[in-house]
Order: C-alpha cells, then sequence, then structure tokens
C-alpha cells in the first residue's frame, strides 16, 4: 500500500506561514519515506489538511512547487461523508461503554452516507455530464473500522467499486484547472464548478444530524472545524 503525506501537525496552509508549513510537510514523511525506501519506493501524494491549499496564489505556488521537487502530487478529495464530525462522539460513546449511544451515532452516520453518496454523483453528473472516478475521503477512525464494510456496501450499492489512486487520477476530470486561492478547504467538485463557471446542487446537501454535530463541537472543546 502506498503511504502519502498529510503533514506532521495537520496545520493550516491558511493560518500558517508557508515556510513553517513546509517545515512540517518535509518532519511528515521522515518516518513513512524510509519505509517506503526499504520497498523500493518513495513518497509520491500529499493530500492538505482541511484541504486548504493556500490563502493566496503565491503562498500556494511556492508550496506546490515544493511539493513537485520533492516528488508528490497532490491527492485531491471529490467524495465526502463528514466522517470526522461522527467520531469523536462515537469514540466518547465506546470508551463509556455506552452501546446504545454508540450504535445510534453509527446508525446515524450510515444512514447519512446512504444520502451523501448519490448526491456527489448527482452533482457531479450535472456538472460534467457523468459520474468521475470519486476519491472518497475517509479517515482512520474506529467508527470507520467498525462500519467499513456497511460503507462498502453502500458504494457497491450505488455501482462504485475501489480502484487505486493511480487509476482514479487518470480520469480527465483531473486535468480541469484549479486556480483557487482563499481560506476554504473545499473539495475538487466545488473547484471545478468554480473553474467552469457552473453551480452545484446546494439546496439538496444533505446535512449530518445537528445533535451530532453539536455533540462534536461540545467534545473538541468549543471549536469548530
Amino acid at each position: 500500500m502506498d503511504l502519502g503525506n498529510h503533514s506532521y501537525s495537520h496545520l493550516s496552509l491558511t493560518t500558517t506561514p508557508v515556510d513553517a508549513y513546509i517545515a512540517d510537510v518535509q518532519r511528515g514523511e521522515t518516518v513513512t519515506r524510509f519505509l517506503l525506501a526499504e520497498r523500493g519506493r518513495s513518497p509520491r501524494w500529499y493530500r492538505h489538511p482541511y484541504l486548504e491549499t493556500g490563502p493566496t496564489l503565491t503562498i500556494r505556488r511556492k508550496f506546490e512547487a515544493w511539493l513537485a521537487d520533492h516528488g508528490y502530487r497532490v491527492a485531491p478529495v471529490t467524495m465526502e461523508n463528514s466522517d470526522w464530525l461522527f467520531a469523536v462522539p462515537y469514540d466518547d460513546a465506546v470508551l463509556r461503554h455506552d452501546r446504545k449511544e454508540a450504535k445510534r451515532i453509527r446508525d446515524a452516520y450510515l444512514a447519512f452516507t446512504a444520502r451523501i453518496i448519490p448526491w456527489y454523483q448527482q452533482a457531479a453528473r450535472g456538472l460534467l455530464g457523468r459520474s468521475p472516478a470519486f476519491v472518497f475521503l475517509l479517515h482512520a477512525s474506529r467508527l470507520n473500522a467498525d462500519s467499513i464494510d456497511q460503507i462498502a456496501s453502500l458504494l457497491r450499492a450505488e455501482d462504485l467499486h475501489a480502484v487505486t489512486l493511480d487509476k482514479a487520477m487518470a480520469d480527465p476530470a483531473y486535468k480541469i484547472a484549479d486556480d483557487y486561492a482563499g481560506p476554504d478547504g473545499d473539495e475538487w467538485l466545488t473547484r471545478w464548478a468554480r473553474t467552469l463557471g457552473r453551480e452545484l446542487p446546494w439546496s439538496s446537501l444533505p446535512e449530518p444530524p445537528a445533535d451530532i454535530a453539536a455533540l462534536d463541537v461540545k467534545l473538541e472543546g468549543g471549536t469548530i472545524r
């Protein structure tokens, strides 16, 4: 399996000086570059924390030049299910041995995932006239470990199946220009819509359960990511 780089400290490129950000990303490859080298390979993929690619074009271009010089390509995201929002409340319930609450959160997570997957497909078809190869963002969490079989079933039900990132990135959609600079951590359908001057169907976008979102904020110490 490939080991990518997601930085060392999960810093925001929007709020971190670019030189400090680059130093943190370089630190983030210390172990993975060594492990890959043992197998005759090197790091190839970088994913921005929070999907923030730079507040200005100058900063964005400087960091992307560093990535290119060090053999990296950006790993984009074109589908996500807000798994991070459910993960901490789920961990809290499991660690408190509250099985009923853990099941409620997991069921809500899977129900939301079942709604968001077809939304992305519809949005992509409206934008591109077809369904591209999606890159689905899933974090390594207890919630996803306990739900991965059900998530796989939901994907199969929508005629989606797993491929390598290399194969997904061969889709022509990933050649659409993306020159966004700003504070927002947008996924790539939103970026392509901006480039193409089109709108995505935001009015029909499913929203995560408000009570679980509020619980996540409470457990994270009152912060919103």
